[in-house]
């Protein structure tokens, strides 16, 4: 029960090693010294009780923004992937080509050998046609 006070009570405090100590609001902790690099120590107080949660370490990055190498490995690996998904359609495209080229071989000589089949077909019809008009004459 001691702890359940409305949060108008609870009140954070940062008081950083060697500056004033900064009240923050709700969730948020705020303080006054901007520099590049600091430590603070974290105090929760909740009425009379008063808790030291640890200190805090905040170092800027020297660059200032993102580092190059969290820049250049993503566009790096997006154009190693552009170039790969290219090659394998390359490659896929040119099977293909082979395949059809392969198919329209195939066919033409499927369509010759339809033609010969055809051919001997009506020879032998013809022939045995006339084999039975030359024995249906000589009976």
């Amino acid at each position: 029960k001691a702890l359940s006070r409305s949060k108008r009570e609870v009140s954070r405090k940062l008081r950083e090693v060697g500056d004033d100590a900064t009240t923050a609001p709700d969730k948020s902790l705020t303080t006054k010294k901007y520099s590049a690099d600091y430590t603070a120590v974290v105090t929760v107080q909740l009425g009379n009780w008063r808790h030291t949660a640890g200190k805090l370490y905040y170092t800027k990055s020297p660059s200032g923004g993102i580092p190059y190498v969290a820049i250049i490995i993503p566009i790096g690996g997006f154009i190693v992937l552009v170039v790969l998904l290219s090659y394998v359609g390359l490659k896929y495209h040119r099977s293909q080509q082979t395949h059809r080229r392969t198919l329209k071989t195939v066919r033409m000589h499927m369509e010759k050998l339809e033609m010969r089949v055809a051919n001997e077909c009506k020879d032998a019809f013809t022939a045995l046609q006339m084999q039975l008009t030359d024995d249906h004459g000589n009976v």
